[in-house]
């Protein structure tokens, strides 16, 4: 019980918040009975929300700051050809190649859960190869050259060593489709320069899930569906 030769008056004296200088000004009228003050329930209720933001963008920062970190360790291979529209070959013998998306890519397609395939295994320039689907939406990809597919590798090993099929392709025309070494860094530089733009500047809440729902483990999640799809396409077209 409080009386008055245990605790002095408040009158004229600081609340608490104001002696720890989180606020300007604020004189106490409750007798330091913080339990049952609206403005300290308040503010001890903004500062938790405050501290679970903060946490949040810690996260979020991790997250994009691990994709940063793959991709600049990811190296130009001279034993692979980079095609445009995210894909790549590599010789297994003869005119016998595996066909597979950039690694680079493959890093930022962190949840897809399906792959809807095209039964016609003689593949034309311009035709859509296969899609992939994820909570995030679907992406197309679609083929720069003409082939045949031999053998489709299993959802599972393709999520895994980025390998879709092994394919038929006809050698002399590989000059012509292959982007170059230069092209290659460059559009590396710019996924990394995207993906450091959005540490600095965060999506808008409520495009992302930061404002809410399950935690974020995806980037999808923390760019918002739309965001996302554009990076995709904005990265190896």
């Amino acid at each position: 019980m409080k009386t008055n030769n245990s605790h002095k008056s408040s009158d004229n004296m600081n609340c608490i918040w104001m002696e720890s200088e989180l606020v300007k000004y604020k004189l106490c009228d409750k007798e330091f009975d913080c339990e049952n003050c609206e403005f300290d329930k308040v503010f001890r209720n903004l500062s938790i929300k405050m501290n679970d933001k903060n946490n949040c963008d810690a996260q979020n920062n991790d997250l994009v700051e691990r994709l940063i970190k793959r991709i600049e360790n990811e190296s130009y291979e001279d034993k692979v050809l980079y095609l445009k529209n995210q894909l790549v070959l590599k010789n297994l013998f003869g005119n016998a190649y595996y066909l597979g998306i950039n690694p680079i890519v493959l890093y930022l397609l962190d949840d897809f859960s399906h792959i809807h395939e095209f039964n016609n295994n003689e593949i034309k320039r311009d035709q859509i190869i296969f899609t992939l689907e994820g909570k995030w939406g679907i992406k197309q990809f679609i083929s720069p050259i003409n082939f045949m597919v031999i053998e489709k590798i299993n959802l599972s090993q393709f999520k895994l060593n980025q390998w879709y099929a092994v394919i038929l392709f006809n050698e002399a025309d590989i000059e012509n489709f292959p982007i170059s070494q230069e092209e290659w860094v460059k559009e590396k530089n710019t996924t990394l320069s995207i993906l450091k733009e959005y540490i600095v500047n965060k999506p808008p809440i409520g495009q992302s899930m930061m404002d809410g729902g399950e935690k974020i483990k995806y980037l999808y999640q923390y760019l918002g569906n739309k965001e996302y799809l554009k990076l995709l396409s904005r990265t190896f077209q």
